[in-house]
């Protein structure tokens, strides 16, 4: 980046005033101040690895409490030093940091997957990077992980197995006690799968209780508390399973899901009129899943094998889950499950949510990255004011703050027949008009 167009970048920035521009110049300002910052931070992770090596030389302080001294905390320290490294390590991303091509946020991912290869996975890994840097500069950071991830995955040579059992053994509980507040802070630290299976507990019984009626003010954060807190301290019934319905090749995608088929069990929730309960069906983890995928055990580009909130797992081991699961086929237009409803239900049905699930990773806005399992699934034709029914093709998933933007901030949110969508501002602007299916399938093969 030159001396001009940093310049120009800045007279943006000065320009600015509070209650004057309309969106497109509010835009051009934000554009410029992440271009400086992006830039700014190229700079830095420049001065870091002087330091470093100055530190090394013993003509300077460790690097990292040099970092503190200029104000940063020892956690964005210690992140500084990683990302100088990762952009050492791998030049491309550094030049396009400091053109304003990509953002710090992008570096960051790229450190934070790169940290625990080996030596062979990162020299594989390093073919890839100007595919990757071209990727990061059309794609959010949220975006670009999950693409590093699948290079990350295809670079160690395994189908990810050894990587989820290298995060298992990452497993990690800690507690202590806030010195300001003396509130008691549990943390911990689980591999995607058995997140899965614990969050889909706690989700499953604060719904089942809310439904319930049991509105008592509270948020949804105390509810949850209350939820985790009774659910580990009360006696629960041991669960059993029953034999798999089958599934049939012309069936392509299935969802598998784990069910613990005992009678619910109820506890108690402080604070609470209502005991805690867990439906029938519950934890179920649902996995998206290819059906030649999990008949041959073979995950090829292109195919599905990851939980609902988009992290992959091996196929051996959903393949060994689903020996004690049952195999969900999700077919969106078939009459295997009831999926329209109409009249007879408002909310929507647990078969709707599975086929919404294999459609969304995250909320329907395009550009939101709230995961599905935390959204409500929102009627496009509203069912109390507009008779609309309960049908999978006027249903989608949505975040609360854009749940509450439909509802009273005005936006108009119109669903096509194709699932693309049409959001429109309270000032009659429309905001965003294209496709709201967002389960993002790996790329296929390139053609050599």
């Amino acid at each position: 980046m030159d001396r001009t167009r940093i310049h120009g970048l800045v007279d943006t920035l000065l320009a600015v005033e509070r209650g004057v521009g309309d969106e497109v110049a509010m835009n051009e300002v934000l554009a410029a101040g992440r271009q400086l910052r992006s830039f700014v931070d190229a700079r830095e992770q420049v001065a870091t690895l002087n330091l470093a090596q100055l530190a090394v030389d013993g003509r300077s302080a460790p690097v990292t409490e040099t970092l503190r001294d200029s104000g940063r905390s020892t956690a964005e320290a210690r992140a500084a030093g990683r990302r100088a490294e990762a952009c050492a390590s791998h030049p491309g991303f550094h030049d396009a940091l400091a053109a304003g091509a990509i953002a710090t946020g992008h570096v960051d991912a790229l450190a934070r997957a790169t940290a625990r290869l080996s030596d062979v996975a990162r020299s594989n890994l390093t073919e890839a990077v100007p595919d990757l840097v071209a990727a990061a500069k059309g794609q959010t950071v949220e975006e670009f992980a999950r693409t590093l991830s699948d290079a990350v995955r295809e670079a160690s040579g395994d189908d990810g197995l050894s990587e989820l059992e290298r995060q298992r053994a990452r497993r990690r509980v800690s507690r202590h006690t806030d010195a300001d507040t003396g509130m008691r802070i549990t943390r911990l630290e689980l591999d995607p799968l058995s997140d899965e299976q614990l969050w889909s507990v706690i989700n499953a019984t604060v719904r089942h209780a809310a439904a319930g009626g049991d509105d008592d003010g509270r948020s949804w954060e105390h509810r949850t508390v209350d939820t985790i807190v009774a659910l580990v301290t009360r006696p629960t019934s041991t669960p059993t399973t029953t034999p798999p319905p089958p599934v049939t090749p012309d069936e392509p995608a299935a969802v598998v899901s784990l069910f613990d088929r005992d009678e619910p069990a109820t506890a108690p929730v402080p604070g609470s009129s209502v005991d805690v309960v867990a439906p029938v069906k519950v934890p179920e983890i649902s996995v998206l899943i290819d059906y030649d995928v999990l008949c041959f055990g073979v995950v090829a580009a292109g195919h599905l094998c990851e939980t609902v909130d988009g992290h992959p797992l091996p196929i051996d081991t959903i393949r060994r889950l689903a020996c004690d699961a049952d195999l969900l086929p999700i077919v969106l237009n078939g009459d295997s499950r009831p999926l329209d409803v109409g009249r007879s239900q408002r909310l929507a049905t647990i078969d709707q949510r599975r086929a919404l699930a294999a459609i969304y990773a995250t909320c329907a806005i395009d550009g939101c990255t709230v995961p599905f399992r935390d959204c409500v699934i929102h009627h496009t034709i509203d069912w109390a004011t507009s008779n609309g029914p309960t049908d999978l093709a006027l249903l989608m998933p949505l975040c609360t703050r854009d749940h509450h933007l439909v509802h009273e901030g005005g936006w108009h949110l119109e669903l096509h027949p194709d699932r693309t969508i049409t959001l429109t501002r309270p000032d009659g602007q429309i905001h965003y008009h294209g496709p709201s299916p967002n389960r993002r399938r790996p790329p296929p093969p390139a053609v050599a």
